[in-house]
């Protein structure tokens, strides 16, 4: 198996909603975006599924040396080599690579992060820096396009942490702020032992409101000349955007799982996305 073919099939066994959304690229773009999301899915995997968190360490720590070697030698691993292959075409740096390792780093060891800034300390790492590797795959640049990339990768970010609260704590892992949390009443000990407290509702809201921001400001920044360059990056804000519209309608019963979305859902609204690039007067109902 090539590499391309290894990345891309690593992403579709994910099961990741980004899969659908990287399907509407031409395919020299795709090849990118499936290297960069592999790469991510495999350094999420070892935090995810290692039991131990010294081998985690280890492992980690071998992607930190891969990575060096994507942009100076010779890696081994084929996402590395999938990357290895593009970072000129693409004009990749190493420094976004390195930041999403050090998020996962952050991961395994369980801590609290007191303020929204702290916070969005982390979300740079583990998913604005995504963006921005992405954005020359996409094949867009400037001032606007990486506030873009910021602003949607807080949003996916945040909406990931208000989707899997309960999941997250049973891996020790609390990301709401502290002052959230403490403003509204919500006992950090409930989260970890899986315990639903009728306070999470407004710390909830308060998260929502915060993500609602986020993606609105993305939704502004993407209008203009790299709205159907963007098509892609659109669908997957469309996609999460769903899922949070579906928790706040459950009243954020994070803890039943409201936030599932069908396949042909997720088709309709990267659809929508592809249409609204396309056809001028269709841009009032982009899904994003």
């Amino acid at each position: 198996m090539t590499p391309d073919l290894y990345c891309q099939a690593r992403v579709k066994r994910s099961g990741s909603s980004f899969y659908w959304p990287m399907r509407l690229l031409p395919a020299h773009k795709r090849r990118g975006l499936f290297a960069l999301y592999a790469f991510c899915r495999e350094v999420d995997d070892i935090v995810d599924r290692q039991l131990d968190p010294r081998a985690a360490h280890m492992k980690l720590a071998w992607w930190h040396e891969e990575i060096v070697e994507v942009f100076t030698g010779q890696p081994r691993h084929p996402v590395a080599r999938a990357l290895h292959a593009l970072k000129d075409q693409y004009g990749w740096q190493m420094a976004p690579f390195i930041e999403i390792l050090q998020g996962m780093e952050m991961d395994l060891q369980p801590r609290n992060y007191e303020n929204w800034q702290e916070l969005e300390g982390y979300c740079h790492k583990v998913s604005v820096a995504v963006g921005l590797a992405a954005l020359p795959v996409f094949g867009v640049t400037g001032e606007r396009a990486q506030q873009f990339a910021h602003h949607l990768g807080m949003a996916l970010q945040l909406t990931n942490i208000l989707r899997d609260l309960f999941e997250d704590g049973q891996m020790g892992r609390v990301y709401l702020p502290q002052t959230v949390l403490q403003a509204h009443g919500v006992q950090h000990q409930g989260i970890l032992d899986g315990e639903w407290q009728p306070a999470l509702v407004a710390a909830l809201q308060e998260v929502d409101a915060r993500i609602e921001s986020h993606f609105a400001q993305a939704r502004e920044l993407v209008q203009g000349e790299h709205f159907a360059q963007l098509t892609a990056a659109r669908s997957m804000g469309a996609v999460y955007h769903a899922r949070l519209r579906r928790i706040r309608a459950a009243g954020y019963r994070v803890d039943q799982q409201p936030a599932q979305l069908s396949k042909s859902y997720k088709l309709w609204l990267c659809l929508r996305c592809w249409l609204a690039s396309r056809v001028g007067w269709l841009r009032a109902y982009d899904a994003l």
